[in-house]
């Protein structure tokens, strides 16, 4: 993979989100979409690693250049794996946290974060993409406006312009991550702890659909841990609105995937691929891994298809909720809160 100054590899672009709507994910595997990273200034950044999902050929890392004050994108071969980002060390203004599909996660004031294609910090432009997505961080915006405020959904304070005609979307910051870093990254909590977690998606996901809103790109990725375990959703940028023109551009990554079961994609039912993606969010917080975390994602598609499904012994406890999920026999979110609630009034508090 050739990967240069200045430039990010093709499918970069698409690292942090699902799967473009509008491909197959395995012609979307062999396909270029250009996309181009600049910076003009040093960044006050850590070092920050991130694997993509798609293949072992677009596994990248992300260092400060040593010849000049750009970035270089080197490829060391990593093993596949979900978009890491590791956390910033520094609480400086401007610094990066977090790099998406078209968008920087940077430090802002009082743990926040701005989510934006520019960087600027005391009238100077410190980090660009050279792809504007004004459009798309209003979209999201709307999406925030259209869930309000809640408990398990990532505070937003709305759009600020940074700079004449540059906006990005002022979040709250996660001082804990994203789920699926901490899991890479800690031994696993106590089961009660755990179940607490996923119920806290489940509620949140809920009051998204009461709402009016389709995630469509629910995954551990964008679920956000904060003080004592708790969870927020976050990252609707490919999210679906009801009765709006919004269409679903991305779909979820091969593990949260509802399987065809004889159905086009266009036919599959948004809420049951919703509800498939929550199965394998618990599946992933309870037992403290992806489903089939071994196996290539062509595997793990085949293996969907077949209806064959990552053992639940272990985590016996949530089996229920889980495989209805899969299954397809839940009808609301509803049903996985009450499934969750019921599990931990019976777990002892001393479960660990």
């Amino acid at each position: 993979m050739l990967l240069q100054h200045g430039f990010v590899s093709p499918l970069t672009a698409f690292m942090s989100g699902g799967f473009p709507r509008r491909f197959h994910r395995r012609l979307f595997r062999s396909i270029n979409l250009p996309a181009r990273l600049v910076h003009s200034t040093p960044l006050p950044l850590p070092l920050i690693t991130f694997k993509t999902r798609v293949t072992t050929r677009f596994s990248a890392q992300l260092a400060r250049c040593p010849v000049c004050p750009a970035l270089t994108w080197l490829d060391p071969g990593l093993p596949p794996a979900q978009l890491r980002t590791m956390s910033a060390t520094t609480s400086e203004i401007g610094s990066i946290i977090g790099i998406g599909a078209s968008c920087f996660a940077s430090v802002y004031i009082n743990q926040t974060v701005f989510k934006g294609y520019e960087i600027w910090v005391d009238g100077r432009r410190r980090s660009y993409t050279g792809r504007p997505c004004e459009e798309a961080l209003r979209r999201e915006a709307s999406v925030y406006q259209q869930l309000g405020k809640h408990p398990r959904i990532l505070d937003c304070y709305g759009l600020v312009e940074s700079h004449p005609g540059v906006h990005s979307l002022h979040l709250e910051l996660a001082p804990l991550g994203n789920v699926r870093q901490y899991i890479d990254d800690h031994s696993l909590p106590p089961s009660r702890t755990r179940i607490s977690m996923a119920l806290d998606t489940a509620v949140g996901l809920a009051h998204v659909h009461a709402r009016g809103v389709r995630h469509a790109d629910l995954s551990c990725r964008n679920l956000f841990l904060f003080n004592g375990f708790r969870v927020k959703i976050g990252d609707f940028g490919a999210s679906v609105v009801e009765g709006s023109n919004f269409t679903p551009e991305v779909c979820e990554e091969a593990r949260y995937e509802l399987p065809c079961r004889s159905r086009s994609f266009d036919d599959w039912p948004m809420i049951n691929r919703e509800l498939f993606a929550l199965g394998s969010s618990v599946y992933e917080i309870v037992a403290w891994e992806r489903p089939f975390p071994s196996l290539k994602e062509e595997e793990v598609e085949e293996r969907y298809a077949r209806e064959e499904f990552p053992s639940l012994d272990i985590i016996s406890a949530v089996r229920p909720t889980i495989t209805n999920c899969w299954k397809e026999v839940y009808k609301t979110a509803d049903d996985a809160v009450a499934s969750l609630d019921e599990v931990l009034a019976v777990l002892p508090e001393e479960d660990g």
